[in-house]
């Protein structure tokens, strides 16, 4: 490339020449403006000012300028974040779960209206008559019955006054620690949850103790279970005032916590085959609060000259004033009493093991489907649920058998009148292997649904180590 003002040649990007010093494309700046004019210009073409610097033109006076100052007024809107109102609404009610459980787990009792010969009377029985009256009233029972019969009584008859108590002092006194423990705990969490210190609010606590509150109430209306019909003779159970305001006032809190968490992840419930999982768990939850409330009733029905219902504790009982009544040395010679209270401990109990379970089914369900994850189901939970009512169930049948054997001692013409009904716990079994099965389905689904998706998860980790794209 050669220099237009020397002509000599330099390389071909070159912008000044190596010889001459001069720009290679012929051009200049304005030492007034700066801008490129040609070599040979005498003026700036763009400022009018002399080429060589020794002319700059004046400037023209400009006009005044009228600023004018616009005052803008700018209205910002906030955004409501609806999302975060929900989850501080939800954690509010888990503070109040927690507390509503605490307070009224105090008030938890029945009802019991007794009727004889047409008249009528009520008594009341709350947590703590296991504590103190209960124990009183034994003793008062066991004294009147040995200066009426004149005879010792049996060691089955007291056993049959004693246990109901020592198991409603056992259920009281755990089930008052477990809602204290879980409820403050759960209030602790859900402070520090507000006051921004802690990521988790306790839901899992509170409705630990909520569904502890709700055991302790089927607890005591198991262990008072009996509604009788017959001979003029009836004794109705009921939930008192309190229990029932508890019980209404803590499931509307549950209710609000619950909308409240599937505001925020629903939406997740809504897609491919979670709506199918959704409603398999959906199922299994009402089955297991069909089956929880369904065992608190009478279990067994006996069908003769009347009909009469009765729990399996009220049946111990029952052959126990019939042993006060036939002494002890003829009476066992018929009826085994130690296997009698033996089969009506595993009764209850396995009653009592089957309404945990549940609980703890119902517990992990709820809060599945308020997280949106329907993964995981309570298979085990129902599982461990249809064992302890078959269990249960068979324990009924045989305790039942042996009080009309008790009652064949003392008059067969009776005895052979009677039938005994196992309605409870045919049907707690029967739903709960309902339960389980809809819980195995929904795993079945859960897990082709993670084989499914597993390929391509592995085909972009293939992609992302290697570097290539589909």
């Amino acid at each position: 490339m050669n220099c237009k003002s020397c002509g000599r040649e330099n390389a071909e990007n070159a912008v000044f020449c190596k010889y001459c010093g001069k720009r290679m494309d012929g051009m200049k700046l304005c030492p007034n403006c700066k801008n490129q004019i040609e070599e040979d210009s005498e003026f700036c073409i763009h400022c009018g000012a002399k080429a060589d610097g020794s002319y700059t033109p004046q400037p023209s006076p400009a006009e005044p300028v009228v600023q004018e100052t616009v005052v803008t007024t700018t209205v910002q809107y906030s955004k409501i974040n609806y999302s975060k109102i929900a989850s501080t609404v939800a954690t509010l009610a888990v503070a109040v779960i927690a507390l509503l459980s605490l307070i009224f787990v105090f008030f938890t009792g029945v009802q019991a209206s007794v009727s004889v010969s047409g008249s009528s009377a009520k008594d009341s029985l709350d947590i703590f008559y296991y504590f103190d009256k209960g124990y009183k009233n034994y003793e008062a029972i066991i004294k009147s019955a040995e200066s009426t019969t004149m005879n010792p009584l049996t060691d089955y008859f007291k056993a049959s006054m004693l246990l109901p108590l020592v198991f409603g002092t056992i259920i009281s006194s755990v089930t008052l620690l477990l809602v204290f423990v879980l409820s403050v705990t759960a209030i602790v969490r859900t402070v520090k949850t507000l006051m921004g210190r802690e990521t988790k609010s306790g839901e899992g606590f509170a409705l630990g103790a909520f569904g502890a509150y709700i055991f302790c109430i089927i607890a005591i209306m198991v262990l008072n279970s009996a509604n009788s019909d017959s001979l003029g003779f009836g004794v109705e159970l009921g939930l008192n005032s309190a229990t029932v305001a508890g019980v209404v006032l803590c499931s509307v809190a549950a209710f609000i916590w619950l909308a409240a968490k599937l505001f925020n992840n629903g939406s997740r419930l809504l897609s491919g085959n979670v709506a199918a999982k959704c409603a398999l768990c959906v199922g299994g939850l009402v089955l297991a609060v069909i089956i929880a409330g369904l065992v608190s009733a009478p279990a067994i029905t006996i069908s003769g000259e009347g009909e009469a219902k009765a729990g399996v504790l009220s049946l111990f009982s029952t052959i126990g004033f019939m042993c006060m009544d036939k002494g002890g040395s003829g009476f066992k010679t018929i009826l085994n009493a130690p296997v009698v209270a033996a089969l009506s401990t595993f009764a209850f109990v396995f009653l009592i093991l089957t309404v945990i379970v549940l609980l703890v089914a119902i517990i992990k369900s709820v809060k599945g489907i308020a997280k949106g994850d329907t993964d995981n189901p309570p298979v085990k939970e129902f599982i461990w649920a249809c064992a302890c009512a078959m269990a249960s169930m068979i324990f009924h049948i045989v305790a039942g058998n042996q009080f009309l054997e008790a009652i064949g001692y003392f008059n067969s013409n009776t005895a052979d009148k009677m039938e005994l009904g196992y309605g409870i716990p045919i049907a707690a079994f029967v739903l709960s292997f309902v339960a389980a099965t809809l819980s195995i389905a929904q795993r079945v689904i859960a897990n082709k649904t993670a084989v499914a998706e597993t390929p391509a998860v592995q085909t972009v980790e293939e992609n992302e180590v290697t570097g290539t794209e589909e």
